[in-house]
């Protein structure tokens, strides 16, 4: 149902040699929870990152010998196992560390699914962390549901320190079960439960296996602490009635989902395939649907086009 494992695929330069050692391709899973609650003891740090990895042993000793911890040597020493897929004329120079050309090459040919970004060497933005696996959708309030709904649940996270570490082997469980036809209606997926407040640095969570609507809308799911979370920014004045509300309906959207209620983007598409008359049920899309497709999708970002309700349910 996502795009994500084809886009895996095609980023997947390794060699065969790399094969045996590298697990996986360029664009995946990220491979190591990083983060000062892993660094003691170190028990829990070999919970949740249970798969091994393949690291540049040099890197790994540079970094350590200027003391930085061995949690985070070791994510940027299995970045750069693998080598840049471009370089840019002109920046292979020493500049004595005053730029972080040599890594930004290689931390920018490295696509996993949330990416861990340090500043520039010159100061001019700050540290970054980007949630990576959201696909462009068909209509922009789909688009903007994403972006608004994953800003709230960052400061939600952030503020109430959200314990969400589970062994990462399971987290690549979730990426490949996310794929699978009609997965977020009908799959189930591993995620720690009751979200409990204040335990954020102390253990590594167990997991048990969920359905997404338990995820999102149970007692203690990500959309009920969210909501709570906007109903007391409301009352405070940090939060209008009118955002709280276009919130609502965005967590609605991907609730109803969840739930079958709607379809997901992809059932969406399917359904207009299986509808198209020139259609004939073998897996081979049509010419001419994937230009009545085109033509759709231009109409609908152009808010010529009726009748998303069974899209959207707006």
């Amino acid at each position: 149902d996502t795009r994500w494992e084809t886009f895996q695929q095609c980023w997947d330069d390794r060699s065969e040699a790399e094969l045996s050692s590298v697990r996986n391709s360029r664009c995946s899973a990220c491979d190591l929870f990083i983060g000062g609650a892993l660094l003691s003891p170190d028990a829990k740090e070999v919970v949740a990152n249970d798969v091994e990895v393949p690291v540049h042993q040099p890197s790994i000793k540079l970094l350590t010998d200027a003391g930085v911890d061995g949690l985070l040597s070791r994510h940027v020493a299995h970045i750069l196992v693998r080598d840049p897929i471009l370089v840019v004329e002109g920046s292979l120079s020493s500049d004595g560390g005053a730029e972080t050309n040599y890594w930004e090459q290689i931390q920018g040919t490295n696509w996993g699914s949330v990416r861990f970004k340090p500043p520039p060497a010159d100061g001019s933005i700050g540290w970054r962390v980007e949630f990576r696996t959201p696909e462009v959708q068909l209509t922009d309030y789909e688009n903007a549901a994403l972006v608004a709904v994953v800003r709230v649940l960052v400061q939600v996270i952030m503020e109430e320190r959200w314990n969400l570490v589970i062994p990462i082997s399971l987290c690549d469980a979730n990426d490949r079960t996310s794929g699978q036809r009609n997965a977020a209606s009908q799959a189930k997926f591993w995620f720690p439960q009751p979200l409990a407040e204040g335990q954020s640095e102390n253990t590594v969570r167990e997991a048990t296996q969920q359905p997404l609507s338990e995820i999102l809308s149970g007692a203690q799911g990500i959309f009920t602490r969210c909501r709570l979370w906007l109903l007391q920014r409301q009352q405070s004045g940090a939060c209008s009635s009118e955002a709280l509300a276009k919130l609502e309906g965005y967590m609605s959207l991907f609730e109803r989902r969840a739930k079958g209620e709607l379809p997901t983007p992809a059932g969406f598409l399917r359904a207009r395939l299986q509808r198209h008359p020139d259609y004939r049920g073998d897996g081979v899309l049509p010419a001419a649907f994937v230009h009545d497709l085109c033509s759709f999708a231009a109409e609908l970002s152009r808010g010529g086009v009726e009748g998303t309700s069974e899209l959207l349910g707006i």
